[in-house]
């Protein structure tokens, strides 16, 4: 590839940095004029590179929640839908590369044994019928004959 020349100019370290501090391959790819599949396929490699993915996530939401915080009283619309649809995605990206931090999770779950808990209710019920039994028979003997 003609590309591959211009690559070799890229500081892995310094890409590293970048990504874990938010930035695309795409936007390391376009300094050098490569693919970012180049970047990624290159710095794929370093040891620190599945790390900085992880941090970039977490940027990207910082990023996001940050113009959110900057908003104010005079903030217009768009930049109220800017903000809000920016840390939307940025936690949709965070939560598809780091799901166990940014990802949907189950409220805690709680267990109960439902076989125990049938049984409590039957007796319950079973308990309630012989009042209502005894009030119907109750019932048929006050009638008046």
């Amino acid at each position: 590839m003609a590309n591959e020349g211009a690559l070799a100019l890229l500081n892995d370290d310094e890409a590293i940095e970048q990504i874990a501090a938010g930035a695309l391959s795409k936007q390391i790819a376009a300094k050098y004029g490569v693919t970012p599949y180049a970047v990624r396929k290159r710095l794929a490699k370093h040891p620190d590179y599945k790390q900085a993915i992880l941090s970039q996530a977490d940027s990207i939401v910082e990023d996001g929640m940050q113009l959110i915080a900057e908003l104010d009283s005079a903030s217009d619309s768009v930049a109220i839908t800017r903000a809000r649809t920016k840390a939307e995605l940025g936690l949709k990206y965070a939560a598809a590369i780091n799901p166990d931090k940014w990802g949907n999770r189950p409220n805690n779950s709680l267990v109960i044994d439902l076989g125990s808990v049938l049984q409590s209710i039957s007796e319950r019920m079973q308990g309630q019928s012989k009042p209502i039994d005894m009030v119907q028979d109750m019932g048929s003997d006050s009638k008046p004959e």
